[in-house]
């Protein structure tokens, strides 16, 4: 299981002794440490600032006209779709939510990120991980769990992604 959430702690900065934290959290069942959680919420921003880029270019040369230059506060009106496959405990998810809903909210408003998972406990873990960063995460739509195999063409279809 992913560490930061079998533990509760969050590995943002990883000390001086990260050698010894690294070693009592093996000692407490985590069996490997991803890189969004070693890295958070730095990791999940980066994936956020590149989704958000190919985002607002889409938009761009989706605009009657040719490209025009987005401008915070204008956000444009296309939807922005996210899914994930395999969202671990949620930790991505609830950063790069958390990224968007404080520097783009008029993007995050219109934004929705799926996780697709076809563990029910993990899927059941993402949804308390994400309320929890951020109840308006789960509560207002921005944030769902598809609990299903993701090449099961069965579900409900992913729309086009990067």
């Amino acid at each position: 299981m992913p560490c930061s959430t079998a533990t509760g702690l969050s590995l943002s900065v990883l000390g001086s002794d990260s050698h010894g934290l690294l070693l009592w959290l093996v000692s407490q069942g985590c069996s490997w440490l991803t890189p969004v959680e070693v890295f958070q919420p730095w990791y999940a921003r980066a994936l956020a600032e590149y989704i958000l880029q190919r985002h607002l270019q889409g938009a761009e040369a989706q605009s009657e006209g040719g490209p025009v230059a987005w401008e915070r506060g204008t956000g444009g009106e296309k939807p922005l779709h996210i899914y994930e496959i395999g969202g671990g405990g949620g930790t991505c998810a609830a950063n790069v939510l958390d990224f968007l809903k404080q520097t783009v909210p008029e993007v995050y408003a219109r934004t929705q990120y799926v996780s697709v998972e076809i563990s029910w406990h993990l899927a059941r873990r993402q949804l308390k991980y994400v309320a929890a960063a951020d109840e308006g995460h789960v509560d207002d739509g921005h944030f769902s769990v598809q609990n299903r195999n993701a090449i099961d063409r069965s579900g409900t279809p992913l729309l086009i992604c990067l």
